[in-house]
């Protein structure tokens, strides 16, 4: 798991918090960032890596990602400082290796 593309100024707080029993990643910026979020995972059947990027946030947005295995579904979301809104986003899902 990686959070890149982002410049933190001096005193610049962001936070990145992990969920790792609801298997979600959450990434709150206090300046504008389009943070590139990388999101790995190892399975019996297949390792994935999931590249989310693209987005624009604004000072106080958050992204957060949330992934379900046993449905092979990835949820992304995101909130401007004044509420949860549409964003578009580029996103690219290679199977790193197969059993």
């Amino acid at each position: 798991m990686s959070v890149e593309d982002i410049t933190l100024q001096p005193g610049q707080k962001d936070t990145l918090t992990l969920a790792l029993s609801r298997g979600s990643v959450t990434y709150t910026t206090a300046a504008d960032e389009s943070p590139e979020i990388i999101l790995s995972l190892e399975t019996k059947a297949a390792d994935y890596s999931f590249d989310v990027k693209g987005v624009e946030l604004k000072g106080g947005g958050t992204v957060r990602l949330a992934l379900d295995q046993p449905r092979g579904q990835l949820a992304i979301a995101t909130t401007a400082a004044w509420g949860w809104g549409p964003t578009q986003w580029k996103w690219c899902v290679p199977t790193i290796s197969t059993s």
